[in-house]
């Protein structure tokens, strides 16, 4: 997994196990975010997703001492390709930061490229880096257990 961070940008990179199409439908399902969308210390996260553009969403994370709400607007939506949406990571973070998820064929899944831009100070880069890492090795989890569960049924 390649990231890096520059000019309070964050960039994640990922070979998902699974098809563009199964990781889009991974990312607007919202009981299927629900499963993976757990940075570090999360135990639980529910997800409430009105997906097209103009539409909004409410992530509610929760720890076992503390719960973070997320919420965000789609401002660009290509099924199999690319999501953009707005995020704030809380109700008093008075600007709203760009993420990016794009999604590229590979002839043995998806390569994820998660761009997390205008974030308010280099703290919060540093967060949000360690917390889209982790986000993203769930998912690549989350992806590869159907998989797994299948070749034990055969």
């Amino acid at each position: 997994m390649a990231t890096s961070k520059t000019n309070n940008v964050v960039y994640v990179q990922r070979l998902l196990p699974a098809t563009p199409q199964e990781v889009f439908d991974a990312w607007i399902d919202p009981d299927s975010l629900a499963a993976w969308m757990r940075p570090d210390e999360i135990t639980s996260t529910s997800a409430e997703l009105d997906v097209h553009v103009g539409g909004s969403y409410r992530i509610v994370m929760r720890s076992a001492t503390a719960e973070y709400i997320h919420t965000g607007e789609y401002l660009e939506i290509h099924p199999y390709e690319r999501l953009d949406f707005t995020w704030r990571a809380s109700a008093d973070w008075p600007q709203a930061s760009i993420v990016t998820v794009e999604l590229l064929p590979q002839q043995d899944g998806t390569q994820l490229e998660l761009t997390h831009e205008r974030l308010p100070d280099e703290e919060s880069v540093a967060n949000f880096q360690g917390g889209w890492q982790s986000v993203v090795e769930k998912f690549a989890m989350h992806l590869h257990a159907p998989a797994e569960a299948e070749s034990n049924r055969r």
